[in-house]
């Protein structure tokens, strides 16, 4: 075996661990926020942490995507992938920032928030997506054919 094979092979092994640190870390995070979102009965903390760890798992899953790291924008896929996926996982934790700021009641009587998560299935999806398209869209690496 070439020395560069054991090496792609390594790196993919630290790649693994790396993203079980980073799921045992996430949920120790997200149990950490919840807890705290208990005790004072408000569960947008919880909403912000869980497009925060979404949208960083999806910089994380990039990494593995990505062949060669020279700094090298694709505007076509950054503004009509990765913003509008960024902007749609935006919209559940706005939404429940705002309706739930004041200390009165909600704005709607059927939570606007919550019938936007109901419509968009899962919010999270985005966040990876728009994190994953963002990174891959900044390190472009394909070549054009001349």
């Amino acid at each position: 075996m070439q020395k560069s094979s054991r090496t792609n092979y390594l790196l993919k092994i630290l790649w693994v661990v790396g993203l079980v640190f980073l799921a045992k870390l996430s949920f120790d995070y997200k149990n950490a926020v919840k807890q705290a979102s208990n005790d004072t009965f408000n569960l947008t903390p919880v909403i912000w942490a869980n497009f925060f760890t979404s949208v960083i798992f999806g910089l994380y899953l990039s990494l593995v995507l990505i062949k060669k790291w020279s700094f090298k924008i694709n505007h076509a896929l950054l503004w009509f992938a990765a913003v509008p996926c960024l902007l749609l996982a935006l919209i559940y934790p706005l939404l429940a920032s705002f309706e739930y700021a004041g200390d009165g009641p909600p704005i709607w009587e059927h939570s606007l928030a919550q019938l936007v998560m109901i419509g968009m299935g899962n919010p999270g999806l985005f966040g990876i997506a728009g994190g994953l398209i963002m990174m891959l869209s900044v390190f472009d690496a394909r070549t054009k054919k001349e």
